[in-house]
């Protein structure tokens, strides 16, 4: 019997032990002592850490479970520890560390200098208008014969192209014949000695001349002077050796005088047209130095001293280059390769991923140490590759955002939205206590999900589920708040 009073008597003492303990742990975690241990300050949602609560439950916004929030900071709630703050004194954003890292940010310095830079351009081969020939009718006549000659038939220098008869070369060979008059025993016209023979040998320049521009070629000439005889057939040469762009007539077709036979271009010496920006100032009104490349081979360049030509469509300037063409490899119409060094004149420059342009303005990201970020206001130049000039708004050895720009663009506007500074946006009326008007719970400006202006106040919400119910039916709310 005693020992079941001794085995009584130390559960007793066992349970009051535990309770003791349990109270001294509660009021360790719920109150200050003298050691300064930890207090229990509030409960808060961990998707919005506005809402603020004396008791444990769940959220009214969301229905997640609220956490403990101690005065010695432990237990807060990841949401509740801002990555990204507006700083109220230079209005530029602050971004944590660990964000920085997840969004990629970058930071370079800005650079001056002006190396020359490799240009590539896409060009096109044209046909030099100033190598064109056209064989035109000095008379009226017939086409006789016709040689297998067409558009884009390549032709050398005195070939024959075709044959024609006109009356009016019976007289004209004629007079050209008795010009001549006898020959010597060595061969040479007897027009040219003795005595007259400078008025010998002006009459038959003049009727060489005449026969000349009757349309008959000099080759054809000289054959009939060789063998003085009139002929029936007038020859169609060829001046140049090139390629026929046009071929106007046909075998017994009758012409006028004035009518086109062949338009020929000499391609000995070709152009090549490439087309640039009209922003691009540095190709306008220069002597260009250019490397063509066409097939596996290299040709070379110069532009020419024509005035660049402006198309209205596409905005752009056309350039005009010079090349050889000696072998004949390029043919009209050819699509090549222009390279060329060009050297730009000095400037600020940034790369062109860290201007974030919104269509009227262009913004840069300037680091400002310890997280903070301004978003600067820049005017822009020059552009080339993957650098752009900054005419205004930065300065040499600036630090500034070249990668993750645009997520701290997008991060810079809301946080201006939500303060009511957003570019030409009217400052918002606050709503007298700023609490969520559907769940009542205290809501801060910056960090609100979302806000309504509703008969000229603006209301706060915590949540966008606050903020749908409130689009709902708004006069339900606006009374409470009105009576709150």
């Amino acid at each position: 019997m005693r020992a079941f009073a001794v085995i009584v008597v130390g559960l007793a003492l066992m349970s009051a032990a535990f309770v003791a303990g349990s109270r001294y742990s509660g009021a360790k975690g719920a109150g200050t002592t003298a050691g300064g241990e930890r207090k229990l300050l509030y409960y808060t949602c961990p998707m919005h850490p506005q809402y603020r609560s004396s008791r444990p439950g769940d959220a009214p916004c969301c229905g997640m479970r609220l956490e403990p929030v101690y005065s010695d900071g432990s237990g807060k709630p990841a949401a509740h520890r801002q990555t990204s703050v507006m700083s109220p004194v230079s209005g530029a954003l602050y971004v944590s560390p660990e964000k920085q890292q997840m969004i990629g940010v970058k930071i370079g310095r800005v650079e001056v200098g002006s190396a020359p830079r490799l240009v590539r351009l896409p060009g096109r081969v044209a046909v030099d208008e100033s190598r064109v020939v056209r064989l035109v009718a000095g008379t009226t006549g017939l086409v006789r014969e016709l040689k297998s000659i067409t558009s884009g038939t390549m032709v050398t220098k005195d070939q024959v192209l075709a044959t024609y008869y006109s009356r009016e070369f019976l007289p004209a060979q004629q007079t050209y014949l008795l010009a001549l008059g006898a020959r010597d025993p060595a061969g040479l016209p007897m027009a040219y000695v003795g005595p007259n023979a400078e008025n010998q040998k002006a009459r038959v320049e003049y009727a060489t001349d005449q026969l000349e521009a009757l349309g008959m070629s000099r080759a054809q000439i000289k054959n009939m002077a060789k063998t003085p005889k009139l002929t029936r057939d007038i020859e169609i040469r060829s001046p140049v050796t090139g390629l026929v762009l046009e071929r106007s007539i046909y075998p017994d077709q009758k012409f006028d005088r004035g009518a086109d036979f062949f338009k020929i271009a000499d391609v000995s010496q070709m152009w090549v047209l490439a087309d640039v920006f009209e922003n691009e100032p540095w190709f306008i009104g220069r002597q260009i130095q250019a490397t063509i490349r066409y097939q596996g081979r290299v040709y070379k360049a110069a532009s020419t001293s024509a005035l660049p030509q402006l198309d209205t469509a596409s905005r752009a300037i056309r350039i005009r280059l010079d090349v050889s063409n000696h072998d004949l490899s390029l043919r009209p119409g050819a699509l090549v390769d222009v390279e060329c060094m060009i050297r730009l004149p000095k400037a600020i420059t940034v790369p062109v991923d860290a201007v974030v342009d919104s269509g009227l303005h262009q913004r840069v990201f300037v680091a400002r140490g310890g997280g903070y970020f301004e978003a600067r206001t820049v005017e822009t130049g020059w552009r080339m590759a993957d650098r752009i000039a900054i005419n205004k708004g930065l300065k040499p050895g600036d630090r500034i955002v070249t990668a993750g720009n645009f997520l701290l663009d997008s991060e810079s506007r809301m946080k201006d939205a939500s303060a009511g500074t957003g570019a030409g946006a009217p400052a918002p009326k606050a709503a007298g206590k700023l609490t969520d008007p559907v769940c009542g719970m205290t809501v801060d400006p910056d960090t609100a999900a979302g806000h309504v202006v509703h008969a000229g106040v603006t209301y706060y919400f915590c949540s966008k589920r606050c903020e749908e119910q409130f689009m709902k039916e708004p006069s339900k709310y606006t009374a409470k708040s009105a009576r709150g």
